[in-house]
């Protein structure tokens, strides 16, 4: 048995590499990586087991999997751009997910989809809720992650190494200020947090070689883990800070051309477990934060982490 990840050389969103470290944790190996075009054609025929989480599919008419791939469907998000929604779940695909079922979803709008079609689907939540840390200490700072939420202001060609996220820091830092500073929420940041708050961004515009892009996903997993607060409008920072315990506040982005009415169907069985607020309560000022001691998250998340684990080890070491 061959064991296989997704690839993810076509994104620019570290969000997704930090998914695929979610799923490559529970692999004994890695012997070859899969396009999220999961269609396309592969030199590969042996038998291979992937844990399919994440987002599905940028490519949607390449759909289903290839028939050497043994799946395990699990935090498994069908998205709707590309219509892959209504794609990737048309009744003469029933046959084939059958096959695999139950379907684990991340979000109770992908576990609609599937039931709709017949398909036993249950809401398992997000695999980065399995990331585990050997960090022992925290610093005393405050993250801010994609906050503000415009790429214009967010895009970083910080290079890896040491210096990595200090670049992308002070970078964001200044431009985070000058937005600001007639907004009532850089004066409720006090001075000593911002001096010693980190500011980054997932999104990589110009993206290397996938391992440098691993690089750079674990330096992020490594700072959410070290820090005191971490506030953000990205999932996949949110979800691996409630694995780490660390503080988070979730905040929700506005509406826009992918949730035109401010429901994003992303969230539906994941908000719940986090604290969060709306873009517009943030920047004027309206949540109160206490940055010396914030607000614990508000679920204990320790058993829906074992049943995640659970699945996946059995599925592995079966």
């Amino acid at each position: 048995m061959k064991y296989a990840i997704l690839s993810s050389k076509r994104s620019r969103n570290l969000g997704d590499h930090v998914q695929l470290l979610a799923a490559k944790q529970f692999l004994p190996r890695v012997d070859y990586q899969l396009d999220m075009a999961l269609g396309s054609a592969s030199e590969h025929c042996e038998p291979t087991k992937m844990i399919l989480n994440g987002w599905f599919s940028r490519d949607p008419h390449n759909w289903t999997p290839p028939p050497h791939i043994v799946p395990l469907f699990i935090g498994f998000h069908v998205t709707r751009h590309a219509r892959a929604d209504t794609i990737l779940t048309r009744p003469e695909l029933a046959g084939y997910y059958r096959a695999y079922q139950p379907i684990g979803c991340r979000d109770h709008h992908t576990e609609r989809l599937f039931q709709k079609i017949g398909i036993k689907a249950y809401l398992s939540g997000c695999l980065t809720l399995t990331l585990q840390s050997q960090v022992r200490e925290r610093h005393d700072s405050t993250a801010f992650v994609d906050v503000p939420f415009s790429a214009d202001h967010m895009r970083s060609r910080a290079r890896i190494g040491k210096s990595f996220l200090k670049q992308m820091s002070e970078r964001f830092k200044r431009r985070f200020r000058t937005r600001f500073r007639a907004q009532p929420i850089l004066e409720q940041i006090p001075d000593r947090v911002m001096e010693r708050a980190t500011f980054v961004t997932h999104w990589n515009p110009d993206p290397p070689g996938h391992d440098v892009r691993y690089e750079k996903a674990q330096a992020l997993l490594e700072l959410y883990a070290k820090a005191k607060f971490v506030i953000t409008s990205r999932l996949h920072c949110a979800l691996p800070c409630l694995a780490y315990g660390t503080p988070v506040l979730f905040v929700k982005p506005p509406p826009s051309i992918w949730n035109l009415a401010g429901d994003d169907p992303r969230f539906a069985g994941l908000i719940e477990l986090l604290n969060h607020c709306s873009w517009n309560d943030l920047v004027a000022g309206r949540v109160e934060i206490d940055w010396d001691d914030p607000k614990p998250n508000p679920v204990e998340i320790s058993d829906l982490v074992v049943k995640l684990r659970k699945t996946c080890e059995e599925f592995v070491g079966a």
